[in-house]
């Protein structure tokens, strides 16, 4: 079954990413401020996930980071065990925050689209988080890069399309939900995912400067 688990995550992963070519943001910010709410509480959890994951992991090589991926989607928890027992609580706390704000935002768009299909209320919440990722990205990178900047616009879109896809991810996590340790591992791969694709976003940005120059 946990094998089973691992490969649909994984088939998830590859149909997400090969299937988001753009992320559309003119129906973002919606009208329910709640679900708003939740995407933001989203954004903020990963946020703090990616500080914590840079502090441990961020001076690996790529394929040491997809190593720690596969690791931790095959179940092996030796990674947490390594981890000082009050920062491994920390790190779960966070992992359970993007989860309990996903799961939130999933409900209320359901709740709201009560004949929609769970494929199409995954691929909204994907397409809104995307969105956000999108704009908390621009606001930032705005307050530092003042011109228009063909390599910033791209990696932006990067960060949105790679957030876009972390939701089907966790998404594919939920038979995992039935027992705590299962979800965090489960949901952490994600997590952990999305953190990469957000370095890999980072060295593409980085590398498109370069040949501009």
């Amino acid at each position: 079954m946990k094998k089973l688990l691992v490969l649909f995550v994984l088939l998830i992963q590859i149909v997400a990413y090969s299937q988001t070519k753009e992320i559309v943001c003119s129906n973002y910010p919606t009208a329910d401020e709640r679900f708003n709410k939740e995407v933001q509480n989203m954004y903020n959890a990963f946020t703090s996930f990616g500080i914590k994951t840079d502090a441990i992991w961020g001076d690996k090589s790529d394929r040491e980071i997809n190593q720690i991926i596969q690791q931790l989607q095959s179940g092996d928890t030796s990674l947490y065990a390594q981890l000082p027992p009050a920062f491994f609580l920390d790190y779960r706390k966070t992992i359970l925050n993007f989860v309990n704000a996903t799961n939130n935002a999933l409900s209320l768009i359901a709740n709201n689209n009560p004949r929609w299909s769970q494929q199409e209320v995954v691929a909204e919440l994907g397409q809104v988080y995307g969105c956000y990722v999108k704009l908390k990205t621009n606001e930032e990178a705005s307050s530092v890069v003042k011109m228009a900047d063909p390599c910033l616009e791209d990696k932006i879109d990067c960060f949105a399309i790679v957030a876009s896809a972390s939701v089907a991810c966790h998404y594919a996590c939920v038979p995992a939900d039935a027992t705590l340790i299962g979800g965090v591992i489960c949901h952490g791969a994600c997590l952990t995912g999305q953190w990469a694709g957000g370095r890999k976003c980072n060295r593409d940005y980085r590398r498109c400067l370069e040949n501009k120059n």
